[in-house]
């Protein structure tokens, strides 16, 4: 077996560029930029928005059971969001009327969490009906 001998210096160079980069950076454009979400909310900085619609559906079969057609009824839009909330930011209560992008409609659901970063973090969900008539 044929043993080879490492040279010194190119041993101390492949540690060197082994350990842990000490490079300063600076993040630019400061902790308020938000990338890619128009939604804005008075209670933090809005980090996720997310809108969907759904329906109920009824299949029309033909006489031989073929569906020909679908029936789609009772369109549902809902809404929800993430903020990273103001320190004295609270939930919305549930059935309220809240606006989240485009679906104005009532609160749904909505949760709370706090880590030990002192983050707090607030979802909201929203839904409205096509024959629901919110009550002010």
């Amino acid at each position: 077996m044929e043993t080879k001998k490492t040279d010194p210096a190119a041993a101390k160079a492949v540690r060197e560029a082994a350990t842990a980069r000490t490079d300063t950076y600076t993040i630019k454009g400061g902790s308020d930029v938000v990338w890619g979400v128009d939604e804005t909310s008075t209670d933090g900085i809005v980090i996720s928005a997310e809108e969907t619609y759904t329906g109920r559906t009824e299949e029309v079969p033909n006489a031989q059971g073929a569906i020909t057609g679908v029936v789609i009824y009772d369109v549902e839009q809902k809404a929800k969001i993430s903020i990273i909330a103001d320190v004295a930011a609270v939930l919305p209560t549930i059935g309220s009327n809240l606006t989240i992008g485009t679906v104005v409609g009532i609160v749904t659901a909505a949760s709370v969490k706090k880590s030990n970063k002192s983050l707090k973090m607030i979802d909201v969900d929203v839904s409205c009906w096509t024959n629901f008539t919110r009550g002010d």
